[in-house]
């Protein structure tokens, strides 16, 4: 959301919410990243990771408790592509399955 932070890109112009996020994805960039996200959580989002060039554990978390409302909202939220790094943290934290759509 900022310059030096991260971007978010969203396109909603379709039945699936297609969400890009870039640059570092870390505390500081959390709650922009949630305020955007926050409003499709009933929606499917397909969330593209692949710009992200660092991501520490609050960016993580705030992909799961993204994940949490979207399905207690009754929508979906699945990683669809990530970078290397954000794949090792997945990996790392056995979060994988949880998050990451390998289709």
């Amino acid at each position: 959301m900022t310059e030096a932070g991260c971007t978010v890109a969203i396109d909603h112009s379709g039945t699936t919410i297609k969400v890009a996020i870039g640059g570092e994805f870390d505390l500081a960039e959390v709650e922009s990243v949630r305020a955007a996200l926050r409003p499709f959580a009933a929606s499917q989002m397909d969330v593209d990771l692949e710009s992200v060039t660092f991501m520490d554990s609050s960016g993580l978390q705030c992909l799961l408790q993204l994940h949490g409302d979207a399905s207690a909202a009754g929508g979906c939220l699945v990683v669809r592509t990530c970078s290397v790094i954000v794949e090792r943290l997945l990996q790392l934290s056995g979060t994988g399955d949880e998050l990451f759509d390998r289709s």
